[in-house]
Parts: structure tokens; sequence; C-alpha cells
């Protein structure tokens, strides 16, 4: 993920040989430097194993394998709507408490083996609770998740939450329902 994107940034400025397969000493060091991602999508950021692994556990019919996932990256139509169709479709493999936890262990595990030490997380509690999964639910499924991934991984964490008095950002939901997906 991060190295791909690094990679590509530096053949794009000339930084990089890509005749061949040995990194240069600037990719190298750039590779090896601490990094903080500071907007992540916790739904928008699911792997296509931990996609398959909770669609296994739940019982979702949408993805039996990782080559479906990544199919369904692969041939979803370009842009917004594509986007929001497979995003809105790997949503339905998050159900429980256990689903949260491991979702974001996971990809905290992923942001350690690419360098990222600090991780301000974000994500969409109306996405979930207009399913009828509890804000609960949500919350602490993602704190055990950062908890155990702290402690493993040592990665500092920050949840922001996508959510208050605006428009959701799939769209589709009023600001009003912002309001219905707060705890009591």
């Amino acid at each position: 993920m991060l190295r791909t994107r690094l990679l590509l940034f530096f053949v794009a400025f000339g930084l990089a040989n890509t005749a061949s397969n040995e990194p240069n000493e600037m990719l190298q060091f750039i590779t090896d430097l601490p990094k903080a991602e500071l907007h992540l999508h916790l739904e928008g950021s699911l792997s296509p194993q931990t996609i398959v692994d909770l669609a296994v556990r739940n019982g979702v019919d949408s993805f039996k394998s990782v080559e479906e996932v990544e199919e369904s990256l692969a041939s979803r139509e370009t842009g917004l709507i594509g986007f929001l169709t497979h995003y809105n479709e790997a949503l339905k493999v998050l159900r429980t408490q256990q689903d949260f936890h491991q979702a974001t262990y996971d990809l905290l595990e992923t942001c350690r083996d690419n360098g990222i030490v600090y991780v301000e997380l974000s994500f969409d509690p109306q996405a979930h609770t207009s399913r009828g999964i509890l804000f609960d639910v949500v919350v602490n499924g993602i704190d055990e998740g950062r908890r155990a991934a702290a402690k493993d991984f040592g990665i500092e964490f920050a949840v922001q939450v996508r959510s208050g008095l605006r428009p959701c950002p799939r769209g589709r939901l009023p600001p009003n329902d912002s309001l219905r997906c707060r705890p009591t």
C-alpha cells in the first residue's frame, strides 16, 4: 500500500531506478522513516483478507475469497459511484464488536508493516447505526482493536468520528440522522 505509493512517487520524480529491482538509497531511506497516517478511514481501508475473514464469520455471501474482493475493486465503475458501491457492499461484513476489533487491529498491523507509527483513524457511525448496529458496539470494538494494536505494535492512535450535524459522507442520509448515532 504505502510502499507502492512511495515507489510511484519516486519513479515519477526520477528518484527511483525502475531498471533495477534494487531500491536506491533515497527510496530505502524514505521507506524506513517513521510515518504518520493523518486521515485514514476504517471502513474504506479494510483489506481484502479482512473482508473475507469477516464475511465468512458472519455468513455474508458477498465475498467468499480474496480474489472476489480484488475483482470487485478492479471491475467497479470508476469514480465515486463505483467506490461507494464496493464500500457499501464491504460494510456488510462489519456486524459485531469482534468485527470492529479485528478490522481495526488488522488495519493497524498493516500500518505498522508500512512504518506508520501514528494513525488518526476516522469512522462513520451512521454507516453502522443505520444498519441496526449499536453505537457502543462500534466504538468499543474499535477501542479494543486500538488497545491491542498499541500493545502489540506500539502505534499511537487518535479517532475522528465522522458525524455531527452535517450530511452523511455516503450522501444518502440527512443531517438529522447524525443525532441518532450518538450514544444515549
